[in-house]
């Protein structure tokens, strides 16, 4: 049930709902908390619990005024911290990487962010996973005006899509 919410939080807020998004995946968060203070966090809860907190932290990032995005990286930052301790779930390492790196950019520690992004981009092991880190990379780079690393990074992602055709919500001409 855990992971349809959180599919359903990434689908209301990608279609302009985040506030919904983040009130569902914010009742999530609290019961999977609940249920880790009672002592029962094994393995497969402690990876959805990091998930919903990445998921929490994109929902906060996308509808608090700017001066408080710090708390949408305080959710990503604990996701990234599940996924760190999760070895071998390299898709979730690299998805919350990214989602933390531009969290970071969003509130201000571009610096930072190129370094979270540069990592989530070398720890992507499929094309779209890459793509979507380069998208999320160039535009930090543009951010922090490092010409070198924002052209490198936009030619890679551009080759990346021709070579591969990949697509979705970051891998598209437009982006």
């Amino acid at each position: 049930l855990a992971q349809s919410v959180l599919r359903l939080a990434e689908t209301a807020r990608a279609t302009g709902r985040a506030a919904e998004a983040a009130n569902e995946v914010w009742a999530l968060v609290a019961r999977l908390e609940a249920r880790a203070n009672e002592g029962h966090l094994e393995r497969a809860t402690f990876g959805v619990l990091g998930r919903a907190w990445i998921s929490l932290g994109v929902c906060l990032g996308t509808v608090l005024p700017e001066e408080r995005l710090w708390v949408a990286t305080r959710w990503t930052g604990r996701g990234l911290m599940a996924a760190r301790h999760l070895e071998g779930d390299e898709p979730f390492l690299s998805h919350a990487l990214q989602m933390h790196g531009n969290e970071l950019r969003k509130c201000g520690r571009v610096a930072d962010a190129v370094d979270v992004l540069r990592e989530g981009v070398t720890a992507a092991r499929h094309e779209n996973e890459r793509g979507s880190g380069l998208a999320l990379l160039a535009r930090a780079a543009a951010n922090v005006g490092d010409r070198d690393l924002f052209h490198e990074t936009s030619t890679a992602y551009r080759d990346l899509m021709e070579l591969h055709g990949i697509a979705g919500q970051l891998c598209n001409s437009y982006a």
